[in-house]
């Protein structure tokens, strides 16, 4: 986790060169207030009256304005980590198999992005605590030295059993942490898996369900809460008893000196304040753990993601042309880890046809469309495009020669002319010439924006038939020579449907086109029709 910090060392030693000179300052204030005790106060020197005050004030706003340039520093360290961390993980998501991502709650997904990269924050934190308060304590151990060194030694006597509690109760806090985080992350999901399916749950009825998931996660999530702060919290009190306990002691020893005058009262004032101000970095010091086991749970979370590999390797090294090739499934055999969804299936489609894929719901019709892509690989069996398998050609050629429409027609929250030409810049007649084909330019043209109306999340701001119309553009706009079509009038009635075959069947003639439908209508733009069954049960 350190190495995440490593591109800021330059701006972290300015922050340890304004963390040096601040914790000098408490020792600096109490020597200073020796001063105005035995020489200002006692000695009634008048000089020195006017001084010390002024000194104080000084030494606060130096204090200030090295507090305000190290924060400044620390959190623009921090927050610049977060963000590329962020952004590298984000990344990693994207370029995981479909598979893994259909494994993981959203909510778990997004957990990651946001709280576990923010837990990284906590560390900077914490290494400023390491450095900062034990540079404190060491600046006011030596005045307290330097005032009076039998005093120091009694009052060390007690802190080697500061070190107990911290030890112990850091161990616990660990765990309490987690359990803490684990019950964050269960209720993230439980929110947004009840956001997402609203329209189910308002459909029937079943918010009281939805809002009872989600409470006994809130409830869980407080519980985890307050047994993490009990533990993180007990370490104070236990540590001011301790330091009460040793200024105790030498309030009473100091008395006697002083009453003998071996000790001048100023000193013994001065001495007692450093002692009490050790208080401070050494209640701070004990939450060090406390901050880096929060980052540290964050970082882990964090590389268990980064350290996934693809199942899908980019072993290839063939480009797939522009010319429609052959494809075939020879033995083809796939399934989720659970039950097969397809068993040595086979089929053949030539360059330039058509074929047309049916069968009910759940056969794997739409399985065939992603091992076609090398969104999943098969368990056994062989596909070929061409001459050759689809191994041999580099994902980016195999997506890039490759156009589907998904049955799930989805846009994403950008404008339509970016949800038309995603990763490519098109230019606008040739975008508005195909929304022509496919029947949804005058719907664009209306919009006050027009291609430049944003789609909102999903594609919202459209029905279903105009989602998919604005897809089956997208997808003929990049010119692939294979084509997949997976169910893509299921939003349409049945004129919408004549109208979209019409328009369509023109379009498919210098493609390898794979259609994949339940509805035989459909078919009339299909050269060949192949019926998949389902396959036999264990």
């Amino acid at each position: 986790m350190l190495g995440l910090f490593a591109p800021h060392r330059s701006a972290f030693l300015w922050a340890l060169l304004c963390l040096a000179l601040q914790s000098l300052i408490p020792a600096l204030l109490v020597l200073w207030l020796e001063n105005l005790f035995n020489k200002a106060l006692i000695a009634r020197d008048q000089q020195m009256i006017y001084q010390v005050p002024l000194m104080l004030v000084f030494l606060y706003g130096l204090n200030g304005v090295l507090s305000y340039n190290r924060s400044v520093i620390t959190q623009t360290i921090s927050w610049s980590v977060i963000t590329e961390q962020r952004r590298l993980l984000y990344a990693h998501m994207l370029y995981l198999d479909l598979g893994w991502r259909l494994q993981r709650p959203l909510g778990s997904l997004i957990n990651h992005l946001e709280r576990d990269c923010t837990q990284l924050q906590y560390a900077i934190s914490a290494l400023v605590t390491v450095i900062q308060r034990p540079l404190s304590i060491i600046g006011l151990l030596g005045v307290a030295f330097y005032l009076n060194a039998e005093l120091t030694v009694l009052s060390l006597v007690m802190l080697p059993f500061v070190a107990i509690p911290i030890h112990f109760l850091s161990k616990r806090i660990r765990g309490r942490i987690q359990k803490e985080l684990a019950a964050q992350s269960e209720l993230q999901v439980c929110a947004t898996q009840g956001l997402e399916g609203m329209s189910l749950l308002k459909a029937y009825r079943a918010e009281g369900l939805q809002h009872g998931i989600y409470e006994k996660a809130n409830r869980s999530f407080l519980a985890a809460k307050k047994n993490s702060l009990r533990a993180r919290f007990l370490m104070s009190p236990v540590i001011e008893i301790i330091a009460a306990l040793s200024i105790a002691i030498v309030l009473l020893y100091g008395a006697e000196q002083v009453l003998s005058e071996d000790l001048p009262a100023g000193s013994l004032v001065a001495f007692l304040v450093s002692i009490a101000m050790l208080n401070e970095p050494i209640k701070a010091l004990s939450e060090a753990p406390v901050l880096w086991n929060r980052a540290l749970e964050g970082a882990n979370r964090i590389f268990a993601v980064r350290e996934t590999q693809a199942q899908i390797p980019e072993t290839g090294t063939r480009e797939l042309g522009l010319q429609p090739p052959a494809v075939s499934f020879e033995n083809v055999s796939m399934d989720y880890g659970e039950e097969p969804v397809l068993s040595r299936f086979n089929l053949t489609i030539a360059a330039g046809e058509t074929v047309a894929l049916m069968g009910p719901s759940g056969v794997g019709k739409s399985s065939v469309a992603r091992l076609l892509l090398r969104l999943f690989l098969p368990k056994d069996g062989e596909i070929r495009i061409g001459a050759h398998p689809i191994a041999s050609y580099t994902l980016q050629s195999l997506r890039t020669r490759i156009s589907i429409v998904f049955q799930d027609a989805y846009l994403f929250h950008c404008s339509i002319y970016e949800n038309l030409c995603l990763d490519r810049s098109i230019d606008m007649a040739e975008v508005e010439e195909m929304c022509r084909v496919v029947g949804i330019h005058d719907y664009i043209s209306s919009l006050e924006d027009g291609y430049q109306t944003i789609a909102l999340e999903g594609g919202k701001r459209f029905s279903g038939g105009q989602r998919q119309r604005i897809c089956i553009a997208r997808a003929l706009l990049r010119g692939s020579p294979i084509l997949i079509l997976d169910e893509i009038t299921s939003s349409l009635d049945v004129e919408g449907e004549r109208a979209l075959i019409d328009c369509l069947r023109p379009l498919l003639a210098d493609k390898t086109v794979l259609l994949i439908t339940h509805r035989p209508s459909l078919c009339a733009l299909a050269d060949v029709v192949h019926t998949l069954h389902p396959p036999p049960r264990a």
